[in-house]
């Protein structure tokens, strides 16, 4: 029991590296250890640690029917000091849905489990959820505010840019946005510090390259944590912030998936789609998405290749199967399909839905 236990454990390290396939299989393989010990008793503890792993990786589907299973789990199955984690999984997940009075609730079910008297796995996600909240809620100065009270520890929190790799750069925007100098040179001192500190990890590098960048407004370097970044919130945060700053727009003669130059011209009123919905970019891959974001942030296919390190005929192929995945024609309905959905996956914007 204890070596499964240091499995999971080894688990949540990797998942924190952003390493997904590395982490779900030692889950696999913890589980498969359970199953030739004949108990059950440890149902739960898998499945939260799954429905972390699984929002971490952008898998919001299979992260909630996983945290759903934990939550529901009784008796032998119930782990009650994973409770907090599964719970926060699910409030994040309808922050993201734009219900905040669900993930409201669930971030008070995270907050009822620590008055009881079991001992609970602490975590900075369940205060950052709150915060996130908050800014969905209320605003960026609500946000801050709690940065001089209730959360006062959270900016110089090493562990929290750790699990989420994105909530440097979430920070400093919120910063940048309510004239916070001091919340901006403590988030930045310490990524910077912890990416220092640790030069053999890429994605706390990146992480401290895209709060830095947006301090700069840099759009170099937002293109390359979205071509790079192994963090799907990074890499919608990143595209929400190019989008918002230059414009999703398609410049003169890009060329379209068929590698014919399009039409120059500003968009026309049908091309002006509606965000596309959750469902469709779920179904992308991940090369796919990255392509999509680069196309959002108005770069050629020659120029997405480089970022990519992949040839452009590979590019124009991986954009013909986007295209048809998401029942779509031009760039400019994919530019602008990926802004709207990045925007709304790094629930920066206060707009209602």
């Amino acid at each position: 029991m204890w070596r499964l236990h240091f499995q999971l454990a080894l688990a949540g390290k990797v998942a924190n590296l952003r390493e997904f396939e590395k982490a779900e299989s030692l889950i696999n393989d913890a589980e498969a250890g359970l199953r030739e010990l004949g108990t059950r008793a440890w149902d739960a503890v898998l499945a939260a640690m799954r429905a972390r792993l699984f929002l971490q990786a952008g898998r919001v589907g299979d992260a909630r029917q996983q945290a759903e299973l934990a939550t529901a789990a009784a008796d032998r199955d119930a782990v009650p000091g994973l409770r907090p984690l599964a719970y926060s999984v699910l409030s994040t997940i309808f922050l993201y849905k734009g219900d905040l009075a669900a993930a409201t609730d669930c971030l008070k079910r995270v907050q009822g489990e620590f008055e009881t008297d079991q001992a609970v796995l602490y975590s900075p996600q369940y205060a950052w959820t709150d915060v996130r909240i908050a800014v969905k809620r209320e605003g960026p100065r609500a946000a801050v505010e709690l940065f001089s009270d209730k959360y006062s520890h959270m900016p110089t929190q090493r562990s929290l840019y750790i699990e989420d790799p994105a909530a440097a750069a979430f920070l400093v925007r919120l910063a940048l946005d309510v004239g916070d100098t001091n919340l901006k040179h403590s988030v930045l001192e310490t990524v910077d510090g912890l990416a220092g500190d640790n030069p053999g990890i890429s994605v706390l590098g990146l992480s401290a390259l895209h709060a830095n960048a947006l301090v700069a407004g840099d759009p170099a370097v937002l293109s390359r944590i979205i071509a790079q970044s192994p963090d799907p919130l990074s890499v919608a945060l990143a595209t929400e912030e190019l989008a918002k700053t230059y414009g999703a727009k398609v410049p003169a003669r890009r060329q379209d998936a068929d590698g014919v130059p399009s039409d120059p011209s500003p968009a026309k009123p049908e091309e002006m789609v509606s965000p596309l919905n959750s469902a469709c970019w779920s179904g992308l891959s991940d090369m796919e998405r990255r392509i999509a974001y680069l196309v959002s942030a108005g770069m050629t296919n020659q120029q997405i290749a480089k970022r990519v390190h992949l040839s452009a005929h590979t590019v124009n192929y991986h954009l013909r199967k986007i295209y048809r995945k998401l029942g779509i024609n031009t760039r400019v309905e994919l530019a602008r399909g990926a802004a709207s959905y990045s925007s709304r996956a790094a629930i920066y914007s206060i707009e209602a839905e």
